[in-house]
């Protein structure tokens, strides 16, 4: 049986969000105030959390928005709630890719963003079936034949 497709998009958002999550650390590893670190460090948890609801099955809207996201989660999911507070992530994170009158990412902003994106991504991997991960069927224990 082949792998369904939505378990196989689920994935490919598990994939981009580490990725992203990598891309930021190495950002701020070479520069410890560089905005793209913020806006890898959110696109991160940005598709994390897509990556649930596509498995979930879960529609959603196309955004940005951290909290408007996973505020389509299952209530029993921990990341429904933690981080406490990811609208920081989502602001900082768009406010560092568009111009505006915005204040200059610090050092401590890319902190912060690492760190919470970091938590998401963490709970990413509890939450995540690791049978859909490793190409399994979660109903039979058998791979898929794709």
């Amino acid at each position: 049986m082949p792998r369904p497709e939505h378990e196989r998009e689920a994935v490919e958002w598990y994939l981009f969000a580490m990725r992203d999550l990598k891309d930021a650390h190495t950002l701020a590893d070479s520069d410890r105030s560089n905005p793209n670190a913020v806006w890898h460090a959110q696109q991160a948890a940005e598709k994390a959390i897509k990556s649930l609801l596509v498995l979930g099955q879960i529609p959603f809207k196309w955004t940005h928005d951290l909290e408007a996201l996973r505020a389509a989660l299952p209530d029993d999911y921990r990341l429904k709630t933690i981080p406490n507070d990811l609208s920081p992530l989502s602001q900082r994170g768009m406010e560092s890719r568009c111009p505006g009158d915005y204040d200059l990412l610090e050092e401590v902003d890319v902190r912060q963003a690492l760190s919470l994106a970091g938590e998401v991504i963490d709970l990413l991997k509890e939450e995540f079936d690791p049978q859909v991960l490793a190409g399994v069927d979660p109903a039979t224990g058998e791979p898929y034949a794709d």
